[in-house]
């Protein structure tokens, strides 16, 4: 703001021109642009003008230091702008920039707000000097960027639209919380939003900073720069807290000038701000559906914050140890407790685990007429009742302070995580019920009494599987990253696959429990077989380490093939959408490759990288709509390690693998198709000792044993895990039909649903001593016409290896082999 009293009475002009261009007339001390050339005349040498770039905003001042005139030559490259008169180099400020939407309420040259554009659209433009001051005083406080605003403008993105949309559903999250909105102008500088906490008894305020982005390759910048401006803010502003929302965009991996990685919870230790992302927003406004605006109070909690917004309460209560562990039993009101509990839902922070809990099921608590709502149940039923405790743990923070069998409580957010019974607690959320002076059976336990924070976390984890391990199904993801927490003693695929999932190199493509946006799903990564067999030949190398070793070293092996497998595919593992190498499909078939190498090669990186070169040369096609359907369920990772084999094999002939076969034929069979003709023909060769593996068996089964060529074949032996139920009758008795006529049957009914754990056997073959037959997917009639199928027909390399069904058969835990001892239920001879 220019403030001697000859600048204060001169004109004041919007200088409009394209960044370019604006170089140039900073360089050349000269602008220039079309108009009527009377109007040039009214510019007088001394007036101020401001320099504004259309789609960036307003990035300096300068004052016009001669008078009007007119030239054809050519200065600036896009037009010959005749019309000139010479300027002072403008005042830049640093790089920065005033976006004119943060402004143009307060501008009095803007009558007509809501089309606030037309008035930047010409080249020049005499503005009151009111709004001059304004502007420069605005844009010397302005924290926004030229350089960055200048890149999203170059990508069709303006400030304007990346920003007040954030801005907005900010906003609206926060109203839908109930939270009061003091303060919510993004185009002001500093904190767009500001809002307190209705019931805070010492209303401090919260300040919310919204960093928008639609270019979704990028890393939010100047990390550093922004904690250390809000958490300065936070004090200059009085407030509890800031938040930093960052969308369209991920976060850094660190924050600048710092060596550990990047931390969202010590983030807000440190500096008292926030880290939020489109994640933690989506999160937010799901809760806001499940339980309405009680999910303020989990905000407060997540935010660390102990506002107190009731008088103190005390409650009857037993206290109790158990093994050196202190929990106290006691009636609590369930409005005030939905105010003070957590629901520990974030199992990563940035980097790390950290809690447990699953998210709430919406079909539970709401209040509908499903017969899943509890909260119906609550307001329907006055004389309803929860036997089973509400178990809880005491934040760190909190003191529990007992005085004759009473216990004391500050009314303050976040002093409880909520084990479990967190459906029956927060259905109260949408009932009536909560109203009234009822109370919940609560078990809290002690969090001190566990031991220090890593033991605590550890114990109370361990109380969540116990607890909700048994009767409720607990997604198998989720208590797989629980492992990290509390260690695996008899997994060590799992460890394995959580030391990958924790390398850079997998940690965006692993799509865990809480982190669902990856290619790779973590439970089948974990329970591939050929991590285990991976693992099983580590294990043999060094048995006489110890198993943390072994671990460590199967990660380093499996980490640096799948870094020589990108390399080797670049295209194909950086599109999971349109190939399926970076997939579970792919990911399990390579592992089944890696096992088959070390098998045949040893444990040599050198000896993997000649053969991934092998399948390169030998253009595999891993594109997603040729295998449309292929190396699903089971038997899929070890077809789709065979169709590898195949194509190393002609490249390097004395690869042979140590596959257990040879494909002989391989037929595709489309939905709607049914492929009995081929079925029957490969059936009907067999002879000998046949041997079968089934899951389930049915009316279906017995239509394909009738291919069986009866006079060729000596015995027939098949495991099965259980008949179809509504078939057991039809079953039977096709069963003794083909015994009458003949085939010596031999039934084996397995406990457990796979018997073989090597890859010859699938669990549906049939074979003899040259040949196996195999299929990816149901025989049955009417799963044939649902799904794409592929029917395999080997020559085994040699009749010994079948040693192994033998073995398997041998040692099989049955109910009966002989006669038909299975339970086939009643039956009408």
């Amino acid at each position: 703001m220019f403030n001697t009293e000859e600048q204060k009475n001169k004109k004041a002009w919007l200088l409009t021109a394209t960044l370019d261009n604006w170089k140039i007339s900073e360089k050349k001390g000269v602008f220039g642009c079309h108009g009527n050339r009377r109007f040039f005349k009214e510019i007088k040498k001394g007036d101020n003008f401001i320099a504004f770039v259309p789609k960036i905003g307003f990035i300096g001042r300068g004052i016009i230091t001669g008078e009007y005139f007119n030239s054809k030559i050519k200065l600036w490259s896009d037009k010959n702008y005749n019309h000139r008169f010479q300027i002072s180099t403008p005042i830049f400020n640093d790089d920065k920039v005033l976006p004119a939407a943060s402004v143009v309420d307060d501008l009095s040259f803007v009558t007509n707000k809501n089309k606030w554009v037309v008035f930047f659209k010409s080249g020049i433009r005499e503005i009151p000097l009111v709004d001059f001051n304004l502007i420069s005083e605005r844009l010397t406080r302005s924290a926004s960027v030229l350089s960055e605003i200048n890149e999203n403008v170059q990508k069709g993105i303006t400030t304007t639209e990346i920003g007040s949309e954030l801005h907005n559903r900010v906003a609206k999250l926060f109203e839908n919380l109930g939270f009061t909105i003091l303060e919510s102008n993004y185009f002001t500088a500093g904190p767009d939003i500001t809002v307190v906490d209705p019931e805070d008894l010492n209303k401090g305020k919260i300040i919310i900073q919204c960093k928008n982005s639609k270019d979704e390759e990028s890393t939010f910048r100047h990390l550093d720069k922004h904690l250390n401006e809000y958490s300065g803010r936070i004090k200059t502003t009085n407030s509890m807290t800031a938040i930093i929302v960052v969308s369209g965009q991920s976060l850094p991996k660190k924050i600048p000038g710092e060596k550990q990685e990047l931390n969202i919870e010590e983030v807000l230790k440190k500096y008292g701000v926030a880290l939020w992302t489109d994640e933690t927003l989506e999160y937010y406004e799901e809760l806001i559906d499940k339980i309405s605006r009680f999910a303020r109070y989990q905000v407060l909690s997540d935010l660390g914050l102990k506002s107190i917004f009731d008088e103190d309460i005390e409650v009857d209560a037993i206290k109790i140890i158990q093994n050196g562990y202190t929990m106290y039993a006691a009636p609590i009101n369930p409005n005030w407790l939905l105010k003070t509990v957590s629901v520990v839902r974030r199992i990563r922070a940035a980097d790390r685990p950290k809690g447990y809990q699953r998210l709430l099921d919406k079909n539970r608590i709401i209040n509908s007429d499903k017969p899943a709502s509890i909260s119906n149940y609550i307001d329907s039923n006055s004389n309803w009742l929860f036997p089973n405790a509400i178990v809880l743990a005491s934040s760190r923070n909190f003191d529990i302070t007992q005085k004759s069998s009473r216990l004391h409580f500050q009314s303050s957010y976040g002093q409880f995580w909520v084990i479990d019974g967190q459906h029956r607690l927060f259905a109260f959320a949408n009932a009536e019920a909560r109203k009234k002076d009822n109370k919940l059976f609560c078990v809290i336990i002690d969090a001190k009494s566990l031991g220090n924070e890593q033991e605590a976390e550890r114990e109370l984890a361990q109380v969540f599987v116990t607890l909700n391990g048994r009767g409720k199904r607990v997604p198998k993801a989720l208590l797989y990253e629980l492992y990290q927490l509390l260690g695996s003693d008899d997994n060590p695929q799992l460890e394995i696959i959580l030391t990958l999932a924790n390398d850079e190199f997998f940690s965006d493509c692993i799509r865990g429990y809480s982190d669902r946006g990856g290619s790779i799903n973590l439970v089948s990564f974990a329970d591939a077989k050929g991590t285990d067999l991976i693992y099983k030949h580590f294990k043999n190398k060094y048995e006489n380490k110890s198993r943390e070793y072994i671990v460590t070293k199967t990660a380093e092996y499996i980490l640096d093939s799948f870094k020589q497998i990108a390399d080797m595919f670049p295209v194909e593992w950086d599109d999971a959408d349109n190939y399926f190498l970076k997939t579970d499909r792919g990911i399990r078939g390579m592992l089944v490759l890696l096992d088959k190498i070390i098998s045949k090669r040893g444990i040599n990186q050198n000896e993997v990288y000649t053969i991934i070169q092998a399948l390169k040369d030998e253009e595999f096609d891993f594109s997603s709509d040729t295998a449309k359907g292929l190396y699903l369920g089971a038997g899929g990772p070890d077809k789709l390690a065979e169709v590898f084999s195949k194509h190393i094999t002609r490249k390097l002939k004395e690869f042979e693998p140590t596959f257990f076969r040879t494909a002989i034929d391989e037929i595709r069979v489309e939905r709607g198709q049914i492929g009995e003709d081929k079925i029957s023909e490969w059936v009907g060769i067999l002879e000998g000792d046949v041997r079968c593996h089934m899951v389930y068996i049915d009316k279906t089964t017995l239509k394909y044993l009738g291919y069986l060529n009866i006079e060729k074949v000596k015995k027939f032996r098949m495991f099965f895990s259980k008949c179809e139920v509504g078939h057991e009758r039809e079953v039977r008795k096709g069963l003794q039909e083909l015994e009458k006529k003949g085939l010596n049957i031999i039934l084996t009914e397995e406990n457990k649903k796979t018997v073989h754990g090597g890859s010859i056997f699938h669990e549906r073959f049939i074979g003899d001593d040259k040949h196996g037959f195999t299929t990816d997917a149901d025989l049955k009639d009417n799963s044939q016409k649902n799904t794409i199928m592929l029917l395999h027909l080997y020559k085994w390399h040699k009749p010994a290896e079948l040693d192994s069904f033998d073995r398997y058969w041998d040692a099989a835990e049955t109910n009966k082999e002989v006669e038909f001892g299975y339970n086939w239920g009643s039956s009408e001879e």
